[in-house]
């Protein structure tokens, strides 16, 4: 297993998940299966207003989230996003792409496809956090350099 990806598998059981999804059957079993990985595992509904900056993981059924959620307007720090998605749901296409979804899973929910979408998720959301702070970096520069002109 690439060192990268175990890395990931053994930082899950510290991390913080919260999963947004109506309750029911579909939710338990996805949490449940979830806590054999993640440390923490909180389903919540409706979303909350904001996502607290301690939660590592947010799982959403993007199909179900209401059009003012807080995940379309989040400004993502470290946060990654999971949407889930039924199989045969067009409308949710837009909501994929509006969210900025670092992985996805599909419904029915198979064990191996949601810990292959958390170590792609967090693996995406890491190097795209790495990717901000040299853009970060680099503005500063910019700055600093038309200040001494």
């Amino acid at each position: 297993m690439p060192a990268q990806a175990d890395a990931i598998l053994k930082s899950l059981r510290k991390m913080r998940c919260i999963v947004l999804m109506p309750a029911g059957k579909r939710r338990d079993t996805l949490c449940d299966g979830l806590r054999h990985s993640v440390g923490s595992v909180e389903p919540t509904w409706p979303g909350p207003d904001t996502i607290a900056s301690e939660v590592d993981i947010v799982i959403a059924s993007v199909a179900d989230l209401p059009s003012d959620s807080v995940l379309f307007r989040l400004e993502r720090k470290h946060h990654c996003v999971i949407g889930v998605v039924e199989e045969d749901n067009p409308t949710a296409h837009k909501g994929i792409v509006d969210i900025g979804v670092h992985a996805l899973i599909n419904r029915p929910t198979h064990p191996l496809s949601v810990v292959m979408a958390l170590v792609l998720g967090l693996s995406i959301a890491t190097y795209e956090s790495r990717l901000r702070g040299k853009v970060r970096k680099l503005e500063n520069n910019l700055r600093a350099a038309h200040t001494v002109e």
